[in-house]
């Protein structure tokens, strides 16, 4: 069983916010995997309500149609499971708190891979789209790429940096870190 953590923080131009995202990877073998992730997301989670009124008011339509949009700051959970073949991984599960489905490419070993994912087809837009590259040396990432690809109004480009450590690592540093 190997473990891998990582953290990674996007910068989004157009929401002029971080998206972080805490990551812990568990491999039972080097085809299949499971990942865990606590994502802080800048577009927060979007709660709409509708109401529709009467009214006797003359002036007014009969009916009145009212919407409440509340956006709230909450972190975001990611449940995945993988399967890697030859240069591609095929991964599904629970994206950003809502069902979606992944395929993630691989052209040169594991340094540099390609994502892409659809997730969130509850939204009244089409459903979320994001491809990326991320770039790995040793325990640094880099990556960059489009969110929400499919929908003009939220479309956004992103860079960001990582750091990510193993099991390995962690053994190592573990002499050294201070005991009760």
């Amino acid at each position: 069983m190997k473990t891998h953590i990582r953290w990674r923080a996007d910068y989004f131009f157009r929401r002029a916010g971080f998206r972080n995202e805490v990551q812990l990877t568990l491999a039972p073998s080097p085809t299949k995997y499971y990942t865990i992730a606590f994502v802080d997301d800048p577009r927060g989670v979007t709660r709409v309500t509708r109401r529709v009124k009467r009214t006797t008011d003359p002036t007014k339509p009969p009916l009145i149609n009212e919407e409440d949009i509340v956006v709230t700051d909450s972190f975001r959970l990611s449940l995945q499971l993988n399967f890697r073949w030859w240069l591609f991984n095929i991964r599904g599960g629970v994206i950003d708190s809502t069902a979606g489905v992944g395929i993630d490419f691989f052209p040169w070993k594991d340094y540099i891979k390609i994502r892409t994912e659809i997730f969130d087809f509850g939204n009244e837009n089409l459903p979320r789209f994001r491809a990326y590259a991320v770039f790995n040396y040793r325990y640094f990432t880099i990556s960059a790429g489009v969110d929400d690809i499919l929908n003009d109004g939220t479309r956004d480009f992103f860079i960001g940096a990582g750091i990510r450590f193993t099991d390995q690592d962690l053994k190592t540093l573990l002499p050294f870190l201070p005991s009760p």
